[in-house]
């Protein structure tokens, strides 16, 4: 379901290495989307953001349980983002960017999801709104950690850097 363009699914598929093979025996999501964002914390997998059912950018998450096999909805995000990039750190969710719901607008804010309040906080703005970003965790020896974005795709301005 973190297709980019046409028809929103609550299709999930899983890749067995081992076997080399795709199966569809992954319960579907709580919702179609698409241009939606996933992350791995403790063994689930959570998925946030999207277009959902062709129709509206939406600000819904859910969380798979492989071990259960079912999906539960988390709290819902701040903002409505289709195509947002996310990252994990800390044991947090990080969301960032990602199109508004009018077409060519882009957030500049972040998103963090803390597990234990099962609760979302805008704690930062990025540079300039952009959707279609990675992003990823970087551990350095002199410092605890820092948390990047990758400044590329779709974006409201071009960031100086000179």
């Amino acid at each position: 379901a973190v297709l980019e363009e046409g028809d929103a699914v609550d299709l999930v598929m899983r890749f067995d290495p081992r076997k080399v093979e795709w199966s569809a025996d992954v319960a579907p999501m709580r919702i179609a989307r698409s241009g939606s964002t996933a992350v791995v914390l403790r063994r689930k997998i959570y998925v946030c953001g999207g277009l959902q059912s062709n129709t509206e950018n939406t600000n819904l998450a859910e969380v798979y349980d492989p071990t259960t096999n079912q999906w539960q909805f988390i709290a819902p995000m701040r903002e409505h983002r289709y195509r947002p990039g996310a990252a994990v750190v800390n044991e947090k969710i990080y969301v960032c960017g990602g199109q508004d719901e009018q077409p060519g607008k882009y957030h500049e804010s972040v998103e963090c999801y803390s597990m234990e309040n099962d609760q979302w906080t805008i704690i930062t703005e990025l540079i300039c709104g952009r959707s279609f970003l990675a992003c990823a965790m970087l551990l350095l020896k002199w410092s605890d950690i820092l948390w990047d974005h990758v400044c590329e795709g779709e974006t409201n301005s071009l960031p100086d850097i000179s």
